[in-house]
């Protein structure tokens, strides 16, 4: 995480509670959270904000990150994902746009690096189709399932 993830976060934060978010605040938090990923702070804030009237603090927020039972994402793709969806207010995956996606590849693999992901997404795709025929000639009941 830096400054400016931090600053993303925090600036709705500051608007909830109609508070002025200077860059030495932001600084102040910054000093006590930049060990932790961005999602974790996300969320911190987040359930941080659900149990106060005031602007959670960073020792607060501290709080809620070592009481959230975190499971960190698996793939820099999944973390650009949920990022985004942070970012963008949404509530489930199913609402990131195909913009989104490719963004989320950009910010996980970097621009060069979208064509690797895409032959990675079409080689699972393709092994996925492979255990599938292979499922149905074993099982053929199956058919109509899968």
């Amino acid at each position: 995480m830096n400054q400016s993830d931090l600053n993303i976060i925090l600036k709705p934060v500051a608007a909830v509670y109609n508070r002025q978010l200077s860059a030495e605040a932001v600084a102040g938090y910054f000093m006590a959270l930049r060990s932790y990923t961005r999602l974790q702070v996300a969320n911190a804030v987040a359930v941080a904000m659900a149990g106060s009237r005031y602007m959670p603090s960073p020792a607060e927020i501290l709080t809620e990150i070592k009481r959230i039972n975190w499971c960190e994402p698996i793939n820099p793709y999944d973390e650009a994902c949920l990022w985004l969806m942070h970012v963008r207010g949404y509530g489930t995956p199913g609402e990131l746009t195909e913009a989104d996606i490719l963004m989320a590849k950009r910010m996980a693999y970097g621009v060069g690096g979208v064509e690797e992901a895409k032959q990675r997404d079409d080689k699972l795709a393709a092994s996925a189709l492979k255990e599938k025929a292979a499922l149905l000639q074993r099982q053929p009941e199956l058919k109509g399932w899968l």
